[in-house]
């Protein structure tokens, strides 16, 4: 006897979609593809190629399980236990921010600024607020090897956890160093590379957000305005980087002119650039001083 629809991929995706659709989440379908290709140890595609094949009531369970975590608010990459990012996958839980799309650009513009910069030579780097490591990692991948020296620091050991996993999975181990520490102040640099995702949300962007409710607000709250972790940084890096060097700092959108001015003030003799994304956001404040032989 056939099974019910309901029963098939096809059928159980369907269900799934309309109920996290009315949940209010906007990736219904996509979030419940990946939740059951999750369960089914298979791939969006497959899920498609297979949708009139049965799934078994032990899947169907564990499935809706999960459908009623994200509901509450767990993101997908929580639920499934990692995030693709720059094409390699990076394991995520609690306590660790979840890496987004648009941070991509960031290393893609540095992988375009490290030769313009510095043809020859060793560049130091500084991944800060590593998170996952996805920053760091996704550099080292993408440069040469004995083009860089590369540090990420957090000041969370929960995400460094999870970033000394990345590092070792990538087999990054030897090139990727991990430093636990509070923003700079744990070092004299000089740096000539800053890269940095640092926490700059207002703390009603993130109790309004259902999406950001399991993420670490550590990573998130960037104080009443959004720019007190970003400030900091500025602050302590006048005194931590090279003559010659470059910061890519990520922002809310929101935030462009006010975080620009920032840098501006702290950095005079240097270029200030706001960068949008692919969606033409205001995304990131990229800063550039060159040293000038006099």
């Amino acid at each position: 006897m056939p099974g019910r629809p309901v029963d098939t991929i096809g059928g159980v995706l369907a269900s799934a979609a309309v109920r996290l659709r009315e949940s209010g989440i906007e990736t219904a379908r996509l979030d419940a593809e990946l939740l059951l290709g999750h369960v089914l140890h298979t791939t969006r595609t497959r899920l498609a190629i297979d949708a009139n094949d049965p799934v078994d009531a032990t899947s169907i369970k564990a499935f809706e399980s999960l459908l009623d975590r994200r509901i509450q608010g767990e993101s997908v990459a929580y639920l499934i236990g990692f995030r693709e990012f720059m094409r390699h996958e990076f394991a995520v839980g609690p306590g660790v921010l979840v890496p987004r799309p648009e941070t991509e650009l960031m290393v893609e513009r540095a992988c375009e600024t490290i030769p313009r910069l510095w043809p020859t030579g060793t560049v130091r780097v500084l991944d800060l607020c590593t998170g996952s490591g996805a920053i760091a990692c996704s550099l080292a991948l993408s440069v040469e090897a004995d083009r860089l020296f590369i540090t990420g620091s957090d000041v969370s050991e929960a995400a460094l956890a999870y970033a000394r996993r990345n590092r070792a999975a990538l087999g990054l181990d030897y090139r990727v160093e991990l430093v636990q520490g509070d923003l700079l102040r744990w070092t004299s640099g000089p740096w000539d590379l800053i890269l940095t995702n640092p926490p700059y949300l207002r703390p009603d962007q993130i109790d309004d957000n259902p999406d950001l409710i399991a993420e670490p607000r550590l990573a998130l709250d960037g104080g009443h305005l959004g720019l007190e972790l970003i400030e900091r940084i500025l602050v302590q890096a006048t005194s931590r980087v090279a003559a010659t060097f470059a910061m890519m700092i990520e922002i809310d959108p929101d935030q462009a002119a006010e975080a620009a001015g920032l840098a501006a003030r702290r950095f005079p003799e240097a270029t200030v650039t706001i960068v949008p994304d692919l969606t033409r956001r205001a995304r990131f404040i990229d800063i550039e001083r060159v040293e000038t032989n006099v």
